[in-house]
């Protein structure tokens, strides 16, 4: 689900201070709410390539 939320600033300086207590506010009020917002995962797998150039699949954690 993604939401837009639009909104105006007297002067062009102060946007940024606003959308930052824009966001706390609405975080403390999906807190309050019980609302809560997941993490995003990402798998990432890693394979090692054979002599013959296939790719073999490893288990266990990605290594950098």
């Amino acid at each position: 689900m993604g939401l837009t939320l639009n909104y105006q600033v007297a002067e062009f300086a102060s946007q940024f201070s606003v959308r930052h207590e824009l966001r706390k506010r609405i975080l403390r009020r999906f807190k309050e709410e019980g609302i809560r917002i997941p993490y995003p995962a990402r798998a990432v797998y890693m394979h090692a390539l054979e002599p013959d150039g296939a790719a073999e699949p490893k288990s266990g954690p990605a290594q950098p």
